[in-house]
């Protein structure tokens, strides 16, 4: 997850993730920047300023990544601050 996806440091992290064979979903604030990150090679990206980007990224990902396994909400502490874990099954 990487928020800007379309500021510097977030377009070299997109292109960063990409080189290195992983998936990554941005944050931006318009679709215009959205289109732009995944022209760079992001797999998704959700607007912050319209609906819920946390809910969405668990919809997109089949539930595999959640704000810290907590229901998503708006609150920005809890959506921006907290990492973002990978859930996965305890084998």
């Amino acid at each position: 997850m990487i928020h800007a996806g379309a500021s510097g440091v977030g377009t070299a992290a997109v292109q960063l993730v990409k080189l290195a064979g992983a998936t990554s979903y941005i944050t931006a604030s318009s679709q215009q920047k959205i289109d732009f990150a995944k022209s760079l090679g992001a797999a998704e990206g959700f607007n912050y300023k319209q609906g819920d980007w946390a809910k969405e990224l668990m919809i997109a990902t089949d539930g595999l990544f959640s704000p810290f396994g907590c229901r998503p909400t708006h609150n920005f502490l809890q959506i921006n601050v907290l990492p973002l874990v990978y859930i996965a099954p305890v084998c």
